[in-house]
């Protein structure tokens, strides 16, 4: 079941295209990570499907409504969340006394079950909000978003704010969150920390989207390997060729080895000793931004002689 859809969506800033014809889809229980270079429209797109500021082209759905002139319609504003730093609390109020406000904003919102995950996570409920720690801000305004029972909820790279232990906890609480229907939209650059989480992968390169798919598809359909660097210029050329880019170097048993990632489908076609290394999802995040300048065939050949950088 679709939650959200977006076509042909752009985002101009000036003379300056953040978003450029960006079409995708959110699907009810998914867990979507959505990565692009800082500066690359990431909050542009939580922005946008929030109705916080309106495109320059193109058309938006949530639960077949599309937004009106004040953004997501307001019957439906309970069933969507943002968690991000730029959310901030009425800072006169306890925490308890704005939540007990809010909570009477939304039907459905459970403020017994975040007064008990508050305590669970230590968080002083009579503190004022501008008297907690940066991860405690984010840990707050998160279970608020989750006591409204939202349909989808929107996360802002808030994973870097968070201790290891607090990033566990709450990346199962958003694990259970989509087994029982609920939708995630998370972006970060530091997909190591929940690709294990997550469900799909959206890639935003120069304002489109570059992938979207299930993270499981990324190892059928891309290969990580490990080469010499003791290549002939016609060898690094056929990699080049198949789409092969080298995005890092290590040693081993005395030799320099150059890693490289591509198509799994070209890979019987190059006809070379390599070893096959595990791929993941910040792997494919770099390949695509490898290759996204398109530079020559010869200074992508002479990203392979790393020994000289």
């Amino acid at each position: 079941m679709s939650i959200f859809s977006s076509q042909h969506l752009s985002k101009k800033y000036l003379s300056k295209y953040v978003l450029q014809d960006v079409s995708f889809t959110l699907s009810a229980g998914h867990f979507y990570i959505l990565m692009a270079p800082n500066g690359a429209g990431k909050s542009t797109v939580l922005r946008l499907i929030m109705g916080l500021e309106r495109p320059t082209a193109g058309t938006m759905s949530f639960l077949g409504s599309a937004p009106d002139q004040d953004g997501i319609p307001f019957h439906l504003r309970g069933q969507i969340g943002l968690v991000a730093e730029t959310v901030e609390y009425d800072p006169s109020a306890s925490l308890m006394r704005f939540l007990k406000f809010y909570a009477g904003l939304f039907p459905t919102y459970d403020l017994t079950w975040l007064c008990a995950m508050a305590q669970v996570r230590n968080i002083d409920l009579t503190q004022k909000f501008q008297k907690l720690s940066r991860g405690q801000k984010m840990q707050i305004i998160l279970l608020a978003e989750l006591a409204k029972r939202p349909k989808l909820l929107l996360i802002d790279e808030i994973t870097s704010v968070l201790d290891p232990y607090s990033r566990a906890f709450y990346l199962n609480l958003l694990s259970e969150f989509t087994r029982q229907g609920g939708t995630v939209l998370l972006t970060t650059n530091v997909i190591h920390e929940v690709e294990s989480s997550a469900s799909d992968l959206l890639i935003l390169r120069d304002g489109k989207v570059a992938w979207e798919a299930p993270i499981s598809s990324i190892f059928e359909q891309f290969t990580k390997i490990m080469v010499a660097e003791t290549l002939t210029e016609e060898v690094r050329s056929r990699f080049l060729v198949h789409k092969f880019y080298p995005l890092d170097r290590l040693q081993s048993e005395g030799r320099w080895m150059s890693i490289l990632v591509g198509p799994s489908a070209a890979l019987p076609l190059i006809s070379l000793p390599y070893v096959k290394i595990h791929m993941g999802a910040e792997d494919l995040f770099k390949y695509f931004f490898q290759s996204s300048t398109e530079p020559t065939a010869e200074k992508k050949a002479e990203a392979y002689d790393l020994r000289a950088a």
